[in-house]
């Protein structure tokens, strides 16, 4: 962590101050009373200072608020931190007031903080280490330096003086730890008790008493009690005491000011009632030229709307209209276009069916010819035989079919002979096989007959078959219903029309848009039908002629109207007496009558309020005034925090001594020891050296052969020994670096030798951790470098 900027509007001394820090090394530099020191502990209470003042003045108080004369002394301080994290920059601003305080933290990755315990967990993660190692060396103060430095040397600490080296070794024996000094002895038991006399019946996860809202102080636990939900359940019934006083207060208030609501609305009805009587002969004079007024100001109102509707309504008519006149036209030539293709088609037909058509008689002989050629046919085709020839000479030997003359097939001497056929050994015998009875040579020349016939007819429809022939016929008779199919559309589109009337609407104008169009801009136009609409217009203009006769004429009706409207106006005016919550009365007597049965009503109201609630609300108040009440829970509260604080100080007492009992063993300080004998040799160029270091921290220290004792140090070897020892201690808790340490004006006292070799110790451990260091002598700028910070002297005292 890295603090990059601190300031504050006021603070002590400070105020709208401003101060930016950098990495390693700040140097601020300011005379006594510029706010050095008040700028250190600014940026210690920032850390670890709670935000809400307490009622009486603490330490905290006496140090940081204003010291001011004058009636203006300032009861409000604050201060403002932005430091680098290793996600981002933070920005911590507290408020700290009597009332109640403000802390807010702007988190790295955005967003924000503003509930106490959060914000101070977040700085714990940042920091490392808890309270103690800022309270006791890295932020440490002269006084507490002073007792360190007793410790060092086995000094016997006070009874009001902080064993802050007992504090540090249980931190560095567990690192993380913020009490003070507990070593370890046999305080165990004693401490078990301790926390066992704050626990009883209390409930910590919850904050509350065991068993939760069904043991508060209605029905409290009477055994075992703990300090701590005692001085709950005292609290508590001081809140409860408040509670019922304010209800008490709340509900005499309430009846003290409904009373007082009432009378003040009974006597402002009773001077209405007065301002009414005056003014009550006027309003009734009046009521004759108001009603003339809205007479005139309702027609001069329909004047101006029909003078507004109706050049637009003129306007839709001549539109629909127009439009109605091109629907027509557009509908009569679409007609003419889809009869005259109808007419295109019809032609097409006739000529067709005309070209096409087969005589009925031609059809049926043609099937009657094929019959007959099957029957025929199949006289001469009447046999079943299988021939096998063998060719025992070198003569050809040929079958032939007598109906077609056809040769027979032979395959391997075998032929299928199924028909009338010949067999020819040409110049030795010819062979005739024909059914039984059937005369071959007729049956021949019938089939012959009949054929020519048959392909007669079929060459005169060109086709080469009945069936083409039918399929021929069926066409034609499919085009002929079409064709009716077709004159049928046509009468219908005519409708009674003859063609040549209709073929006139080929002349008519093109408007240039289709039905569909026309008919689109008629829906846009009109919400029902186009005769509707144009029957509605039609209506209202003649309405509006009838009624008013010219535009012109309804225009000067209209401004006449409007001045007459002005004219009764200015005289309504001129009777100003009237106010204006009595300008909308028109019946002055029910009026009248009404006011008086309100004032009658709300006067018994008055004394019932006096009677059944005011004073009984009155006596029912406790006999405790609000402020002793507010003062008993103020310090009701104050002991039940100061008892949990007792406890939760006790508690991590426990838990240390615990924790510091099982790690007794182990040496912690084996690294500070070093450290700490390094940094003394250095500091004091060889003449101090450090011998043991025990487990309180107490040390050996010697100078030469003399071993040293707190009570002959010299300044200046005091403040060398504190600078060792908290470098040391700083780089065990830190050995990578990291922290952020504050020395104020630490080498006060040091010879300049001592002075140098510091500034170069202090000037190593820099390069690696954020140091603050202040000083009003400007000499140090020369031993050390970094970031110089002036503090102008707006400060008005140093803390």
């Amino acid at each position: 962590m890295k603090i990059k900027k601190v300031e504050c509007k006021q603070y002590a001394g400070l105020l709208d101050s401003e101060y930016e820090f950098r990495d390693g090394l700040n140097i601020v530099v300011g005379e006594n009373e510029s706010g050095k020191s008040t700028l250190a502990d600014l940026l210690y209470n920032l850390f670890f200072q709670d935000t809400k003042l307490s009622g009486r003045k603490t330490a905290f108080q006496d140090q940081a608020l204003p010291h001011r004369t004058g009636p203006y002394q300032g009861n409000r301080i604050d201060g403002t931190l932005c430091f680098e994290t290793d996600s981002g920059t933070a920005r911590l601003t507290k408020e700290w007031s009597e009332k109640k305080g403000r802390v807010e933290l702007k988190m790295p990755a955005g967003g924000y903080l503003s509930e106490p315990e959060a914000v101070k967990k977040f700085l714990a993660e940042q920091l490392g280490f808890g309270r103690g190692v800022y309270d006791e060396i890295a932020f440490t103060s002269q006084r507490r330096a002073h007792t360190i430095l007793k410790g060092l040397f086995g000094g016997k600490i006070e009874k009001d003086e902080d064993n802050n080296l007992a504090t540090l070794s249980a931190i560095i024996t567990k690192t993380v730890m913020e009490t003070g000094g507990i070593a370890l002895d046999g305080l165990e038991k004693e401490l078990a008790e301790k926390v066992a006399s704050y626990e009883g019946q209390w409930d910590f996860a919850n904050q509350m008493p065991k068993d939760g809202r069904n043991r508060g102080i209605n029905n409290p636990w009477k055994n075992g009690l703990g300090e701590i939900i005692k001085a709950y359940y005292e609290r508590e019934r001081a809140v409860a005491a408040q509670q019922s006083f304010e209800d008490a207060d709340g509900a005499c208030e309430a009846a003290k000011g409904k009373l007082r609501k009432q009378e003040e609305a009974l006597s402002q009805l009773k001077e209405k009632q007065q301002a009414f009587s005056d003014v009550r002969p006027i309003i009734e004079g009046r009521k004759t030229l108001s009603d003339l007024l809205d007479t005139t100001k309702e027609k001069a109102k329909e004047l101006k709307e029909v003078f507004d509707k109706w050049p637009n309504e003129e306007k839709y008519l001549r539109q629909a209209t127009d439009l109605q006149r091109a629907l027509q036209t557009a509908l009569r030539k679409e007609k003419y276009r889809n009869v005259l293709s109808l007419k295109d088609k019809e032609t097409r037909l006739v000529l067709s069916t005309e070209t096409n058509a087969v005589d009925e008689d031609d059809y049926r002989r043609a099937y009657a010819l094929e019959k007959e050629i099957g029957r025929l046919e199949a006289k001469i085709k009447g046999i079943d035989l299988s021939a096998k020839i063998v060719n025992l000479g070198n003569v050809e030997v040929c079958i032939r079919s007598s109906l077609t003359g056809e040769p027979v097939k032979l395959q391997d001497g075998m032929a299928e002979i199924t028909e009338a056929s010949e067999i020819i050994v040409p110049g030795i015998v010819e062979i005739q096989l024909f059914p039984k009875n059937v005369d071959v040579v007729s049956v021949k020349a019938e089939l012959a007959e009949k054929r020519q016939e048959f392909n007669k007819i079929l060459q005169q429809y060109q086709v080469q078959t009945v069936e083409a022939l039918q399929e021929k016929r069926e066409k034609v008779s499919d085009q002929l219903n079409e064709l009716k199919t077709c004159r049928s559309y046509i009468s219908m589109e005519l409708d009674g029309e003859s063609w040549e009337e209709l073929q006139k609407a080929a002349d008519y104008p093109d408007s240039g848009r289709s039905v569909s169009e026309i008919k689109e801009v008629i829906r846009s136009l009109c919400p029902g039908t186009l005769e509707q609409f144009i029957g509605g217009l039609s209506a209202k203009v003649e309405d509006y002629r009838a009624k008013y006769g010219t535009y012109e004429m309804l225009q000067k009706d209209k401004e006449q109207k409007e001045k007459d409207v002005s004219k009764y106006r200015e005289s309504l005016e001129e009777t100003n007496a009237i106010p204006v919550e009595f300008a909308e009365i028109t019946d002055t007597a029910q009026y009248s009558s009404d006011l008086r049965k309100t004032i009658e009503q709300l006067e018994a109201e008055v004394d019932t309020q006096r009677t059944d609630y005011y004073y009984k609300a009155e006596k029912a108040l406790p006999d405790n005034s609000a402020e002793e009440l507010a003062e008993d829970i103020r310090k009701k509260e104050a002991e039940f925090e100061r008892v949990k604080a007792e406890y939760a100080r006790w508690k991590h007492i426990q838990e240390v001594f615990l924790r510091i009992k099982e790690e007794a063993l182990q040496n912690p300080f084996e690294d500070i020891a070093r450290y700490f004998g390094e940094n003394l040799f250095r500091l004091s160029d060889g003449r101090l050296s450090l011998g043991n270091v025990n487990d309180d921290l107490s040390s050996s220290i010697s100078s030469g052969t003399s071993q040293l004792t707190a009570n002959i140090l010299s300044a200046g070897t005091k403040d060398t020994i504190l600078l060792a020892f908290r470098l040391a201690v700083l780089k065990h808790l830190f050995p990578n670096g990291g922290c952020v340490a504050v020395f104020d004006d630490p080498f006060t006292d040091m010879d300049p030798k001592r002075t140098r070799l510091a500034c170069q110790l202090l000037q190593e451990f820099a390069e690696h951790n954020q140091v603050i260091f202040t000083t009003c002598d400007d000499k140090y700028t020369k031993f050390m470098t970094g970031n110089v910070i002036h503090m102008s002297g707006n400060a008005n005292q140093e803390a």
